[in-house]
């Protein structure tokens, strides 16, 4: 049977992110919440982060809204994944951190997301690869 490619994008997503979500939980987290301290992770070397930090920027890069954002920051900040800093360039936000917990399994949190892709991947050549980064980087471009 054919399938639509919207279907089967978003069947394929929402697979990848269902095993993702399996293989964190073992560490206490969901893939959204990793989203979050991957995005922190790679924002935390950017020089303006008064801006790139605040969960409002949080949200628009991760295309989430930001009620759910909140929740999910709020449960990260329970568990000790990240913590809140004054802004002191807009006192009306926070800018958010990683704490040494995170910092310090970053490397393990990498090697699942990893894993949950090499197991998406299976059997896809190298020059497979490269193609299926091109087109999906294509229908980004087309998106954005």
């Amino acid at each position: 049977m054919k399938y639509n490619l919207g279907y089967l994008l978003s069947k394929a997503s929402r697979q990848t992110k269902w095993e993702l979500n399996q293989q964190l939980s073992t560490i206490g987290l969901t893939s959204s919440q990793w989203a979050v301290i991957k995005d922190v992770s790679i924002q935390e070397n950017n020089n303006n982060i008064y801006i790139t930090l605040t969960s409002a920027s949080i949200a628009e890069r991760l295309n989430s809204d930001r009620p759910t954002m909140s929740g999910i920051i709020h449960r990260l900040i329970k568990y000790g994944w990240i913590y809140r800093e004054d802004n002191p360039e807009d006192k009306r936000s926070h800018i958010i951190r990683l704490t040494s917990k995170s910092k310090e399994l970053l490397p393990q949190l990498e090697e699942v997301s990893d894993a949950t892709i090499e197991k998406a991947m299976k059997g896809f050549s190298d020059k497979e690869l490269i193609q299926f980064r091109e087109y999906l980087n294509r229908v980004l471009d087309n998106l954005c």
